[in-house]
């Protein structure tokens, strides 16, 4: 069984998340940190911060290439201080994916300081 998401189209798989088509919430719905992540995408892509939401898909949504992509990678290591592994751009594809590692990591860099 096929996880929601997942689409097999001409025997090339890809993920889609739900949530990306036409549907960025802002508002009660984004912390203060996604709203941070979404003003240093923004700025790196100079696009509207209020343009982009957790659902919003870097390829599908904002059509960016590997240039893009890297500069946005540049942008949120500089702003909260991590590093990204090398394949961690193939496992983000949203707006919510890159809050989701990023979350992530601030908290495994606070917890090996702490230790």
């Amino acid at each position: 069984m096929l996880p929601l998401g997942t689409f097999y189209f001409k025997n090339v798989t890809f993920r889609a998340n739900i949530l990306s088509f036409g549907h960025n919430w802002r508002g009660d719905q984004m912390s203060d940190f996604t709203a941070r992540i979404c003003e240093t995408v923004s700025r790196a892509l100079h696009c509207a911060p209020e343009s982009l939401g957790l659902g919003t898909h870097f390829t599908f949504d904002l059509g960016i290439d590997s240039l893009d992509a890297i500069e946005v990678m540049l942008d949120v290591e500089d702003s909260f201080g991590i590093e990204f592994p090398d394949d961690a751009l193939e496992h983000i594809f949203t707006i919510g994916d890159l809050a989701n590692f990023v979350k992530g990591a601030t908290a495994s860099q606070t917890a090996s300081v702490a230790a």
